[in-house]
């Protein structure tokens, strides 16, 4: 899905959240992703059958909350909100992290400008006597490994200029 702005087209960003026993970060967590200033979003936080508060907080913000009866760890919490994705583009956050820079969604979707990126990865990193500043890597892969959901097995594939972007979706 994706909306026009201007003559510039505004895809729609999945922002997945996994979440397990939070309380203590999930509220600052959600309230910096709201925050952004890129209006296509959506927030898909998957709570992975905490024990404390984490889910009665999540009602409180306007996100869409999925709740696994069993944990099953942050892996399959990303897989089953990555299901539930309608973005064209997806991104991964921590349910500890909190983003300060509200521009972060469009500074990472600058990459995908160019057609060899396949994904954008991101962190942290503390200067002295500074904030800590968010930076942002392109990542250019040659293969990547593919994993049939039938069979199991991992294969390389090459990349190619007109392929799939890693972080899009593919249906």
């Amino acid at each position: 899905m994706e909306h026009a702005q201007g003559n510039q087209r505004q895809l729609l960003v999945s922002v997945v959240i996994p979440a397990h026993n939070e309380e203590k970060w999930i509220a600052a967590c959600l309230e910096s992703v709201l925050k952004d200033v890129y209006p296509h979003k959506e927030v898909i936080v998957i709570d992975d059958a905490s024990t404390d508060r984490t889910n009665e907080i999540l009602r409180r913000f306007a996100v869409t909350v999925v709740r696994n009866e069993k944990p099953m760890g942050p892996s399959s919490a990303r897989n089953i909100g990555l299901s539930k994705a309608k973005g064209e583009i997806i991104v991964f956050i921590d349910a500890h992290c909190i983003i300060e820079d509200q521009e972060w969604i469009q500074k990472f979707l600058q990459f995908f400008k160019d057609t060899q990126v396949g994904a954008v990865a991101g962190y942290f990193r503390p200067k002295p006597n500074r904030k800590p500043t968010l930076t942002f890597k392109s990542l250019k892969p040659q293969q990547r490994l593919v994993k049939s959901a039938k069979t199991s097995q991992v294969s390389k594939r090459s990349l190619q200029k007109n392929s799939p972007r890693t972080s899009r979706r593919i249906r």
